[in-house]
């Protein structure tokens, strides 16, 4: 593949994924992220250059969310290894969504400087949903075994 079908091919590729996928440089500035992590395309080009501390204000989000990115990036490059993390923030609605995020360094092999960060990330607001009512219905289950006046058998379904 010559250059240009090379970079196309990726574009492609990286614009479809669903997930959030981001590029950042060495002092955490946005390069790249594609339009699952940012649907709005006039957002998209505003953020390259950007840190997400500076997302987190523009947007009007919890500046404490850009602050821990921050932290995971640092100390992803401190370990030279992925970092994976959870967050919770709210939309636009005002619903409460929650993340799965991943991000991993990228060293040059001769000189072991950092040249730039992986992240990608999905939505897990289903999940922890689904979580929160099993986690509701095993406390509600403990409690009426537990202070049952009654005996109980409990029967291993296995």
């Amino acid at each position: 593949m010559d250059d240009k079908l090379n970079h196309m091919f990726y574009k492609a590729v990286l614009e479809n994924l669903h997930g959030d996928i981001a590029i950042l440089d060495k002092n955490f500035r946005y390069l790249y992220i594609n339009p699952y992590a940012v649907k709005n395309v006039e957002m998209r080009e505003w953020i390259i250059g950007k840190t997400d501390i500076e997302y987190c204000i523009f947007k009007g989000l919890d500046e404490s969310i850009g602050v821990n990115r921050q932290r995971k990036f640092e100390e992803a490059v401190i370990s030279k290894g992925e970092v994976t993390w959870e967050e919770a923030h709210f939309d636009s609605e005002g619903n409460e969504k929650y993340y799965l995020r991943r991000v991993s360094p990228v060293f040059c092999e001769e000189t072991q400087e950092l040249l730039y960060l992986i992240g990608h990330g999905i939505e897990i607001t289903a999940r922890q949903n689904i979580r929160r009512q099993l986690e509701e219905n095993k406390r509600i289950t403990d409690a009426i075994i537990n202070e049952s006046p009654h005996s109980i058998f409990i029967k291993n379904a296995v």
